[in-house]
């Protein structure tokens, strides 16, 4: 269907109007007949809609929901945890519903299922624990475009997970990830290159690709690109360019984001010295890190 904007309807950014209208039934349709609708790109309310089929008890609208965590559409970022948690919900709904429901939807191509598949056989959620199995399903999510798919294939390659380990080849997958836009994709695609893991040392080229994992949404990729251009690990020095990385992934919640930054601000490196600034970001990592603990 297409929206009056011309562009599709799950691609569409408009929140009134007919077309949202009749998004938002197909949501519902697609919830009450238990299967996946990673069509909707993200928007909060849809997120949400999802969450409470996940609560009331729809399994497969708990792995949207782990997919929009951790693909980074609910908030922006990259959401390990609250992925986790929501696919294990789904897991734990009904173990042999779960793998039923993400096999036939991987059967009739849907490449995200198939990369729900390959976590249950990898993690021993829901079914006896397959690492080389795990791998097939993976592969297969990678080889239908999906690009954390292809995230998880480069992870048991470079792991050597149910397959013989190749760090140059998971290297090569971890880009065809980042290449399609997964920011966790472009952080292990720096990280093979800032450690010459499979590919000649290159950091360069890490450091702009943590930073593009940080633009797309990955916190660890902010601290680490920042903390390149900080120190002048592989690219000029720039105290500035570093304290905006910084900023960037402290609005995020990163701790450690927010530590350099107090400092920072404290002694004036990369900003104007601001000792209220200091405080503040100090304040925020002492919350962040109460949360982990």
């Amino acid at each position: 269907m297409i929206c009056a904007s011309g562009k599709p309807m799950h691609l569409a950014k408009s929140k009134r109007g007919v077309c949202m209208t009749n998004t938002r039934l197909l949501l519902l349709l697609s919830i009450l007949a238990g299967q996946s609708s990673l069509l909707w790109g993200g928007a909060d309310d849809d997120a949400q809609a999802l969450q409470r089929a996940c609560d009331n008890g729809r399994a497969m609208a708990c792995f949207d929901v782990a997919s929009l965590h951790w693909r980074g559409a609910v908030t922006g970022w990259v959401n390990w945890d609250k992925a986790w948690a929501a696919f294990r919900k789904g897991v734990d709904l009904d173990k042999d519903q779960a793998l039923a429901l993400n096999q036939k939807a991987c059967d009739s191509g849907k490449p995200g299922a198939c990369y729900n598949v390959g976590l249950m056989y990898e993690n021993g959620w829901g079914v006896p624990k397959d690492e080389p199995k795990s791998v097939g399903f993976h592969q297969k999510a990678c080889d239908g475009g999906d690009a954390a798919g292809c995230y998880g294939l480069g992870q048991v390659l470079r792991l050597g997970r149910g397959i013989p380990k190749d760090e140059a080849k998971a290297a090569w997958i971890y880009g065809k990830s980042c290449d399609g836009g997964y920011a966790p994709g472009c952080y292990k695609y720096a990280y093979m290159y800032a450690n010459a893991l499979g590919v000649a040392k290159d950091e360069p080229k890490a450091a702009a690709t943590y930073r593009k994992s940080c633009e797309r949404g990955d916190l660890g990729g902010c601290n680490t690109a920042a903390s390149m251009y900080e120190n002048g690990q592989g690219v000029p020095k720039d105290e500035v360019l570093a304290a905006k990385i910084y900023q960037r992934g402290c609005d995020g919640g990163h701790l450690g984001s927010c530590k350099t930054l107090a400092a920072m601000f404290a002694s004036g490196r990369g900003v104007a010295k601001d000792a209220a600034k200091a405080a503040l970001y100090q304040q925020k990592a002492a919350s962040l890190e109460r949360k982990t603990q």
